[in-house]
């Protein structure tokens, strides 16, 4: 809550200011809270890279287009996304390789 006296100075109470940064520390608690039972979920679902069956044909089509994807993600037509691979995989959480089932399943 703000204050502008009939001066025009605004004056902002410490208790507004308290109360709004305990909100914002709470907002991140809950935030890292959640991001570490996300990441220990993926990390407890893991399982080898061949162990998803169901997920062949996207691997195959995935290890297909890591070489012969034609896409534009800069601008720039790039063909493939191999350089891309280890980032994904990073961000996906897998060490699978992006022509695995694993792969397929974490993507």
């Amino acid at each position: 809550m703000m204050l502008v006296r009939p001066n025009g100075v605004v004056r902002i109470p410490q208790a507004a200011t308290q109360s709004s940064a305990l909100r914002r520390w709470a907002a991140l608690a809950g935030f890292l809270t959640l991001a570490t039972l996300l990441a220990t979920t993926v990390d407890a679902r893991a399982a080898p890279c061949a162990d998803w069956p169901a997920y062949a044909p996207a691997a195959h089509r995935n290890g297909q287009s890591l070489t012969d994807l034609i896409w534009s993600p800069y601008g720039a037509p790039e063909k493939g996304w191999t350089v891309y691979a280890p980032l994904v995989s990073h961000t996906l959480g897998t060490s699978c390789a992006p022509n695995t089932p694993g792969f397929a399943w974490a993507l």
